[in-house]
């Protein structure tokens, strides 16, 4: 037994593609909070590489948590899987169904891993990630 990123067990392998251990079948994974941008609190939706420490692959801002939320629901489906030799499901499915599958597969959604990890707020500065996606910072 492993523990995952939720801090559940699972007897799951840690699956490789292109020389890296993810923790699931997903690529990416999706996180959301409050981020600063030059002094001004925006809502963030971090997508991150879904292997040790989540590094930051992109960032994109809104104006509201609402906001935020529904574009996770409109693009978590379509993230790529190792299974999908690294391409996103055809056709993508509704976000209900997507759901179902992370079920089946004991896999928690990033809004699940969002209220999981409720507490103290961790602001994402968005220079910081700027900088990760160009390979500046680490």
């Amino acid at each position: 037994m492993i523990a995952n990123h939720c801090g559940r067990q699972s007897s799951v392998i840690m699956p490789v593609y292109d020389g890296e251990f993810y923790n699931d079948d997903r690529l990416f994974i999706l996180d959301y909070g409050v981020a600063d941008e030059e002094g001004n609190e925006v809502w963030c939706v971090v997508t991150r590489r879904n292997i040790r420490r989540f590094p930051p692959h992109r960032a994109d801002k809104f104006v509201s948590e609402d906001e935020a939320v529904d574009f996770i629901k409109k693009i978590e489906p379509s993230t790529p899987r190792i299974s999908l030799r690294g391409q996103g499901p055809s056709p993508v499915p509704s976000y209900e169904q997507y759901l179902q599958w992370l079920r089946e597969q004991e896999i928690p959604s990033s809004l699940e891993i969002h209220e999981t990890n409720q507490g103290p707020i961790v602001k994402v500065v968005l220079a910081d990630v700027a900088e990760e996606e160009d390979g500046g910072a680490s």
